[in-house]
């Protein structure tokens, strides 16, 4: 998974979701308690226990009311859940570089405003 993030990172287009000044440099990201990737989560109602299939990125500060969040490259968006503590938006991205392919990026337990596209050096809006 660390590889895959790395490698990620190394293409010019990929960045980093959250602003910790430099959005390539990984050495300042810190993982909540409970966000490693393989993780084992307990169950809670309606969702049994299982595997962490992501990573948890704390926020870089103090602001929960609206810290910008941003799309890790340029993509659109094809599936947006309002649901709560489950609403995500799911990105497609289709990149050039060290990492070239088509893949999807997973923002989740957002307050989301929809963008039907991202441009990875804006902000998504987040109400």
């Amino acid at each position: 998974m660390l590889f895959l993030i790395i490698s990620l990172l190394i293409s010019s287009s990929v960045l980093l979701p959250v602003d910790y000044g430099d959005r390539k440099d990984i050495s300042r990201v810190q993982l909540t308690e409970i966000g490693e990737f393989g993780l084992m989560r307990k169950a809670r109602v309606g969702i049994p226990a299982h595997f962490h299939t992501g990573i948890d990125i704390k926020r870089p500060g103090n602001n929960y009311h609206d810290e910008p969040i941003f799309p890790i490259a340029p993509g659109r968006v094809i599936s947006k859940r309002t649901d709560g503590p489950y609403a995500q938006l799911i990105i497609e991205h289709n990149v050039n570089g060290f990492f070239s392919g088509r893949f999807t990026s997973i923002l989740q337990e957002l307050r989301l405003a929809l963008e039907i596209t991202c441009h990875h050096e804006s902000p998504l809006r987040v109400l």
